[in-house]
């Protein structure tokens, strides 16, 4: 086992990001080589300099507008890993379905309950990341090869 010195570059909105990209670049490039591959991922002592700070982008927030009141309904769902969902507007219903699946199939089913909107939109925003710039951070130091 030795050591040979090594230089890279790194990328990342944090150094602990740029470092870990380099170590998975690293990786890629060289494989796993037992942690003997003289790179950036098999080094013990890791030092490390900023080159280029990264820029926060901005946030976008785009809101929508409901026209009219949204409609919640209460339904009832009849699971199993054997089927697609059932589903059903009482739970009488429901349970009723579950058991002649259950006698048929003599497989386990599960009925749930959930509120699922029948009109009006589901999106209330948007919210986008624009712009931003990823850091650049030399690391260096010596890796077991």
């Amino acid at each position: 086992m030795g050591k040979v010195s090594f230089k890279c570059i790194g990328y990342g909105m944090t150094e602990s990001e740029a470092l870990k990209n380099a170590k998975d670049e690293a990786r890629e490039l060289n494989g796993y080589q037992d942690g003997y591959s003289g790179d950036i991922n098999s080094a013990d002592e890791i030092h490390s300099k900023c080159i280029r700070k990264p820029k926060e982008g901005k946030i976008k927030t785009i809101m929508y507008s409901q026209k009219g009141p949204r409609k919640w309904v209460t339904r009832y769902i009849v699971e199993s890993n054997m089927h697609s969902d059932i589903y059903s507007k009482t739970q009488t219903e429901a349970i009723k379905v579950a058991k002649e699946m259950t006698k048929k199939r003599g497989v386990r089913h599960r009925v749930a309950i959930e509120k699922v909107l029948e009109s009006g939109s589901d999106t209330v925003a948007r919210i986008y990341h624009l712009g931003g710039e990823q850091g650049v951070w030399q690391f260096w130091g010596d890796a077991r090869c």
